[in-house]
């Protein structure tokens, strides 16, 4: 994905769409400045039917949350 995500998150995204299922994770890999407007934009582009929304935290973390729309997580 060379979205300005680690090789770790990216595999993890891409488990979730290859699978179909939604998922929450933190760390403290950095990301690129504008990554849900890259990860946005790629989705849609590609049509898949998900959201994701990577939240800044304290201490230089990061929440992922990967929701398949429709899901109730």
């Amino acid at each position: 994905m060379g979205f300005g995500v680690s090789d770790l998150d990216a595999g993890l995204v891409a488990d979730c769409l290859h699978v179909g299922k939604s998922t929450t994770w933190m760390n403290n890999d950095p990301v690129s400045d504008n990554i849900n407007e890259r990860l946005s934009g790629f989705l849609k582009e590609n049509g898949y039917g998900f959201e994701i929304t990577v939240t800044p935290v304290r201490m230089g973390k990061y929440i992922w949350d990967v929701k398949k729309h429709g899901s109730r997580q």
